[in-house]
């Protein structure tokens, strides 16, 4: 089963595990620290400010968009990071609000298409790095990375080496989408020989376009025992607002209340390096075929 799971996580970008104990909540103990744990046949959970684990709550005065029950649009985490992490993962611990809706999409697929349709503009978004940042709680990040990988002829080693769509040839491993507007910072000037400041925003709405194309959107309404794992290079995530139900409104939904000390809706986080996932895939792939 953990060969199969690697398999789509590393062909598709996503996987979504269902029926994942939410008993254990906290950091030490969490269902999403165990499965990364026998993933990895370690620890596995990449270390961050944040911890190696962490919680998404709705929380009064936050001064992040994650932490409210605001709309959070299609995004990436820690762009900011020189080496942001390869993988996520989202365990539902509860889910008992209205909204809240989780929606994904393949940053590489709307990218070859934009080789494929526009190819100035993707161009455009490989030449110059966009600066991300984060100037929060007493901290400062910021690192700068092309939005669009450019193509390449051949492919990387490794697992799953060598990615193909729409004509568009990249390797891989290495291949990597920057795009989080949410810590998109003031740009500095930019390089003499690279595209003009008109040029680059004209690609940025392009390809913001492309991503917001219907089709390309996949709606997921996290359950309470969902736990989804993804690409962070490759797959957008995002959410819809949400709000607690009424009373009346509960019981007409059959939704069981929040349980008291706890919020209504909870995920914990937890992030991976490619490596982790890379080296685990190919072991399991030996053991099948040796």
């Amino acid at each position: 089963m953990l060969h199969r799971l690697l398999v789509q996580l590393q062909r598709f970008g996503i996987v979504i595990l269902r029926g994942v104990p939410t008993t254990h909540t906290a950091d030490a103990d969490c269902t999403l620290r165990h499965f990364v744990r026998a993933l990895a046949q370690g620890e596995g959970l990449r270390n961050t400010f944040y911890g190696a684990t962490w919680d998404v709550m709705n929380r009064r005065d936050s001064r992040n968009v994650a932490y409210t029950d605001l709309n959070l649009g299609l995004h990436m985490d820690l762009l900011y990071f020189s080496q942001p992490p390869r993988f996520q993962l989202l365990h539902c611990l509860r889910n008992r609000v209205q909204g809240g809706g989780s929606y994904f999409v393949d940053a590489f697929a709307a990218a070859a298409s934009m080789y494929r349709s526009q190819r100035p503009h993707a161009e455009a978004l490989a030449a110059a790095p966009l600066l991300y940042e984060y100037d929060n709680d007493g901290r400062h990040l910021a690192h700068a990375h092309p939005v669009l990988p450019a193509p390449r002829v051949g492919a990387g080693a490794g697992a799953g080496a060598g990615r193909e769509q729409s004509g568009v040839r990249w390797s891989a491993l290495d291949t990597a989408v920057n795009w989080s507007p949410p810590f998109q910072a003031p740009q500095p000037a930019l390089e003499p020989g690279g595209p003009t400041e008109t040029k680059l925003y004209a690609a940025l709405a392009a390809y913001e376009k492309t991503l917001d194309e219907p089709h390309r959107r996949f709606d997921y309404q996290l359950q309470e025992g969902d736990m989804v794992v993804f690409d962070n290079r490759r797959v957008l995530h995002a959410r819809t607002a949400f709000r607690d139900y009424t009373d009346e409104e509960r019981r007409a939904n059959g939704v069981p209340p929040p349980i008291e000390g706890e919020p209504s809706r909870w995920l914990k986080g937890g992030y991976m390096d490619g490596e982790t996932v890379w080296d685990r895939l190919v072991m399991l792939h030996r053991e099948l075929h040796e």
